[in-house]
């Protein structure tokens, strides 16, 4: 009896936890891209009396995964509009892009997607056939602390205007909330956003970690034998130390692995523009890897959080 009780609790258990990863990561579109769409059935608006007793719309949330994590979002149609407003897409005939997000839940003071996340790009999937298309948004470049990006779908007809919490007005109906994390020490990790820095380590003998360049740019020095010291400006050899270039082990990403305990330290790589010789001036994405000798990185869920591992491991004094 016991036993079968324990198995409809684990039934149970495991139930619960399929809808709420199902819920947190939407469905999947035809290109293989995540999806999370705003439906009419789904989706409610907020009245004045709701806003007045702490009501909210529906969130709709997703996580990155990865650099170059991609997520497909869309409005329920016609009677629904982008909030913040998209902006014109410069040669994109009539696709539009991302210029602003929200920071919070109820805005309202919007900030570019650049700022809020580096590297970031938004733009929709197709013509603006119903006025209404989805957006695709890409996250090339992980933030060195996670963050959390929102946007809107609001209701542009027959819908019931209410007072923001802020005092701005709207007429919401559901909110889409992007987490993209920061990468752990050992990445893997993206330099792809000029005038950025990103952070890694390597805490001792054996250990790596991974990275690459963005789109259009190239890894300095070219010479594998080669790094930057911690000014990111006076080349040095790398020693005791192997970069291996991107292959079958770790495809996309150069791996760095200390073959031996390495000193205490900062070395660093360039992510430069491929066309010409760029200037080693904040005009490049900088790599910046910590080395220290002492013991492994203990073992964290996707759910941990890296930026303390990378602040301790840059912390040299």
């Amino acid at each position: 009896m016991a036993s079968g009780v324990q198995l409809l609790v684990t039934t149970a258990v495991v139930s619960v936890l399929l809808v709420y990863i199902a819920a947190a990561n939407g469905s999947t579109s035809s290109e293989g891209i995540p999806t999370l769409k705003c439906e009419k059935q789904t989706s409610r608006q907020v009245t004045n009396k709701e806003v007045e007793n702490g009501g909210a719309p529906v969130v709709l949330r997703w996580q990155a995964t990865s650099p170059g994590s991609q997520i497909k979002l869309e409005c329920a149609g016609n009677d629904q509009t982008w909030d913040p407003q998209l902006s014109p897409l410069e040669g994109g005939d009539d696709k539009k892009r991302v210029e602003s997000v929200y920071v919070d839940t109820e805005g309202p003071t919007s900030v570019q997607l650049q700022t809020a996340i580096p590297g970031a790009t938004g733009t929709t999937d197709g013509g603006s056939r119903s006025g209404n298309t989805a957006v695709i948004l890409t996250f090339p470049q992980l933030p060195n602390v996670e963050k959390t990006i929102y946007i809107r779908c609001e209701a542009n007809q027959n819908a019931v205007v209410v007072k923001g919490r802020k005092g701005a007005d709207g007429k919401q109906v559901c909110v889409f909330a992007l987490t993209v994390p920061a990468p752990l020490p050992q990445g893997p990790q993206s330099c792809a956003a000029l005038g950025t820095t990103v952070m890694l380590g390597i805490p001792g003998e054996g250990d790596t970690t991974q990275f690459n360049c963005g789109s259009g740019m190239k890894l300095s020095p070219t010479d594998r034998k080669k790094v930057y010291s911690d000014d990111c400006i006076t080349e040095e050899g790398l020693k005791d130390m192997t970069l291996t270039p991107p292959g079958s082990t770790s495809p996309g990403f150069y791996t760095l692995k200390a073959d031996k305990n390495p000193p205490k330290k900062r070395i660093c790589y360039l992510c430069e523009e491929d066309a010409g010789l760029a200037q080693k001036t904040t005009e490049n994405c900088k790599i910046v890897i910590a080395l220290r000798g002492g013991s492994q990185f203990s073992a964290r869920s996707v759910f941990g959080v890296a930026l303390p591992c990378v602040l301790a491991l840059l912390h040299l004094a």
